[in-house]
């Protein structure tokens, strides 16, 4: 993930230099980076992905008021019993199985952010964890070698982590594309659920 963070801010700084603004407001506490990135404030204002994004939809989710914005090059899955039941709640893939994107939401009885971390500084296949703050909402970002995958992870108020995935995360054009959809993760602006609490309570 760290990869698909400095890519973007990379591509950011070099087509409108109002997003340093993303890369300053890093913070190091303890030896741990805090990468903070606004959708609205670096990616819409500075106009530098405009193009790109308008050839793509936002997409919200049944099961919890969040919205991401995904390109039309990745078409909508329809899930079945058995990916709902692993808790699955959205999946998006390129025409040829090329490039996936995948929404999780999963019931981890109440284990917040900090205790996630710690299993996933238990997994062999893990590396790069980092904290992050998207849009107000804390999270906390990772790479998964085997699978070629990078993953962003939020915890709920209602106990439940949704994690939203991309791979290949070593395909430089879909780095690039990745990079936005992580960026543009967020409440669902009318929202008035759980998902609105918590950007309030992250602000």
């Amino acid at each position: 993930m760290k990869k698909i963070i400095a890519a973007m801010l990379v591509s950011c700084m070099v087509l409108s230099p109002a997003v340093v603004m993303a890369e300053e407001s890093t913070e190091s506490t303890d030896s741990t980076e805090m990468t903070e990135v606004n959708w609205e404030e670096d990616i819409v204002t500075p106009g530098a992905f405009e193009d790109v994004i308008k050839d793509g939809r936002f997409v919200t989710f049944d099961e919890i008021a969040v919205q991401m914005w995904v390109p039309n090059v990745l078409e909508d899955v329809e899930l079945t019993d058995e990916d709902k039941k692993d808790g699955y709640i959205g999946y998006y893939q390129s025409a040829d199985g090329s490039y996936a994107a995948a929404v999780m939401y999963v019931d981890v009885k109440g284990e917040d952010l900090e205790a996630y971390k710690t299993d996933l500084e238990g997994m062999d296949d893990v590396s790069n964890i980092a904290d992050m703050v998207i849009n107000g909402l804390s999270c906390v970002s990772y790479d998964m070698t085997e699978t070629d995958t990078s993953a962003i992870a939020f915890t709920t108020n209602d106990g439940y982590i949704l994690e939203f995935s991309f791979a290949p995360v070593s395909d430089e054009d879909f780095m690039s594309v990745a990079s936005l959809m992580f960026c543009s993760i967020m409440p669902e602006q009318a929202a008035t659920s759980e998902a609105s609490s918590a950007a309030e309570s992250a602000a």
